[in-house]
């Protein structure tokens, strides 16, 4: 009898530890809910783009691919992160990672076609220059003040 009253004072006792585990869980699941509102709402001030649904979807794919792909982070880690600080370094490394490839391909194709620079004053085209011979020729020739005068003209 002594042992079956123990036993039942035992149970009695495991009974209530757990029924504290389970109120303690309950009520830091509250707090850590509270947390997580928290740190989105400020997620939500520093980057618009979290408050539209639409987007905010679109930017958390996006994240994801980049801190699989280039940082090697296991899909379980990065939705383990409840910080928002953690959230907008990884958003700031996409955003440099994509502006860095941009650069990149500008920097291509500025190196795939260099410009021609063009030099200041009229073009001469080759009927002008035709024209400027044929009147060097008529002056060499006749030497008249009316022929000096047309390549002169000629040349402006």
């Amino acid at each position: 009898m002594k042992y079956s009253r123990e036993a039942k004072e035992h149970q009695e006792k495991i009974a209530e530890v757990q029924q504290a585990l389970t109120g303690n869980s309950k009520a830091e699941e509250q707090v850590r809910n509270a947390y997580l509102q928290r740190e989105m709402e400020t997620l939500r001030q520093v980057i618009p783009d979290f408050a539209d649904p639409e987007k905010a979807q679109n930017l958390r794919n996006n994240m994801f691919k980049v801190s699989q792909e280039t940082y090697g982070f296991d899909p379980q880690e990065i939705s383990a992160i409840t910080d928002s600080r953690v959230l907008r370094v990884l958003h700031d490394a996409m955003q440099f990672r994509a502006a860095q490839g941009g650069k990149e391909q500008a920097i291509k194709k500025a190196k795939a076609k260099p410009r021609r620079t063009v030099k200041p004053g009229a073009k001469k085209t080759s009927s002008n220059r035709d024209s400027q011979a044929k009147a060097r020729s008529n002056l060499k020739r006749s030497g008249s003040i009316q022929d000096a005068m047309s390549l002169i003209l000629e040349g402006n």
